[in-house]
């Protein structure tokens, strides 16, 4: 496990960990080959998703965020610059964002996962909150909701599609020996019994999907068109909505000209296209 230019200043034990892959060609959302998307558009949507989580995060009252990253593409030097994808997007120079990356350790999801929250907690986040690149569209309340949870609760969990997982949120209460076995099955099940099994809480947040496969996406697809229509024909309600839209992910989708096609072979008669 390595580290790259640790400089912690003082936090308030809050943090968003964004467990997640660095963008790569063939390597990130494989998922979606299976759809009209090519390994590059595929791979533009996923830096889409990643920036978008990071935004979205940003704009959340923890005070600092954590790039917990795969160590599956070679970085040839311990220097934050090597990084090119968060060089390029100006990430660096965010005083909040900068300069905290955790490198994965090897092995399963959960282990990798327990090994980047122990680190975690060895730097002084009391409270942590741990986030994936697959739901872009996570709003800034959310989040804020969850760390406010975290003062009643142990754990808190954001339900995904298929029994997963999308946010993971505890404190220092939860006893992590065993851990690693959460994800081998059903995941949200799982973690709420190893909860209750250690005589602690948990309570859960709203259900919120995962962008992993072509049906994802066309959810997605949809609850954009119909979010940016919405707030076009009403725009003074989003001062009560509060929605933060995944900008990065809209102008992605608009630029690849993705959408949605009636297909009663698939996805329950959904595919994603493009517009001719």
């Amino acid at each position: 496990m390595r580290e790259y230019r640790i400089k912690l200043e003082e936090n308030d034990g809050v943090a968003i960990l964004i467990f997640a892959k660095l963008p790569r060609e063939n390597f990130v959302k494989t998922r979606l080959a299976s759809s009209i998307l090519n390994s590059k558009e595929i791979l533009q949507l996923y830096e889409s998703f990643l920036l978008d989580t990071i935004d979205q995060a940003n704009k959340s009252d923890a005070k600092k965020i954590v790039f917990s990253l795969t160590d599956t593409m070679a970085i040839s030097t311990e220097n934050i610059d090597d990084l090119s994808f968060f060089q390029t997007y100006g990430l660096v120079k965010n005083k909040k964002l900068f300069p905290i990356f955790h490198i994965q350790s090897e092995g399963i999801f959960g282990f990798r996962m327990k090994e980047a929250i122990i680190w975690g907690r060895s730097h002084g986040f009391k409270k942590i909150i741990v986030l994936g690149a697959d739901s872009p569209q996570i709003q800034p309340s959310l989040l804020n909701n969850a760390i406010l949870m975290l003062n009643q609760y142990d754990v808190v969990l954001g339900p995904s599609s298929e029994s997963g997982i999308y946010l993971i949120g505890i404190n220092q209460n939860l006893d992590l020996d065993g851990f690693e076995t959460i994800f081998e099955g059903v995941e949200l099940s799982n973690f709420a019994k190893f909860v209750v099994n250690q005589s602690l809480t948990f309570t859960l947040l709203s259900e919120l999907g995962d962008i992993d496969q072509e049906s994802d996406l066309v959810g997605l697809i949809s609850w954009l068109e119909s979010v940016e229509l919405h707030l076009r024909l009403n725009p003074k309600e989003n001062l009560d909505l509060k929605l933060s839209i995944p900008k990065n992910t809209l102008k992605t989708i608009k630029k690849l000209k993705l959408k949605i096609k009636v297909d009663d072979k698939n996805n329950r008669g959904k595919v994603i296209d493009k517009v001719k």
